[in-house]
């Protein structure tokens, strides 16, 4: 257990996590806008060309950041892998959730299955349609 965290685990980890908020904010705020009907407009090419520059520019600056010190390198680790993540998401169409991609949903349930749907402990299963809370 106190390998587990140690002082490197724990940077390793802090890293990660913050390549991959980082690889977030790059693609969702600095490379594209969203308008408030949820049109996307890329900033730097357009349709797929756009699509493609801004999947791939976390994964630029992840490569980019292998160079640097220990946290820098763990960061762009994670920059890397949610940018490479995206791209395979988007290839096999499906959508990455979390914090990094600003929380589309992987799976969505349906009635039939109260776990798959999200239905919390405090509602009702049976009133899954009329949000009524029991």
């Amino acid at each position: 257990m106190k390998k587990l965290l140690s002082k490197s685990t724990l940077t390793e980890l802090a890293g990660l996590g913050i390549g991959a908020v980082a690889a977030g904010y790059v693609k969702n705020s600095l490379l594209t806008s969203t308008a408030e009907d949820g049109t996307v407009t890329y900033k730097f090419g357009e349709g797929n060309t756009g699509k493609m520059i801004t999947a791939v520019a976390p994964v630029a600056a992840g490569l980019f950041l292998q160079g640097q010190g220990t946290l820098l390198k763990e960061a762009g680790k994670g920059m890397i892998a949610v940018g490479v993540g995206s791209l395979i998401g988007e290839k096999v169409g499906v959508a990455i959730g979390g914090v990094a991609e600003g929380g589309d949903v992987m799976m969505q349930g349906s009635e039939e299955s109260p776990m798959m749907s999200g239905i919390g402990y405090s509602q009702d299963v049976s009133a899954y349609g009329a949000d009524e809370m029991y």
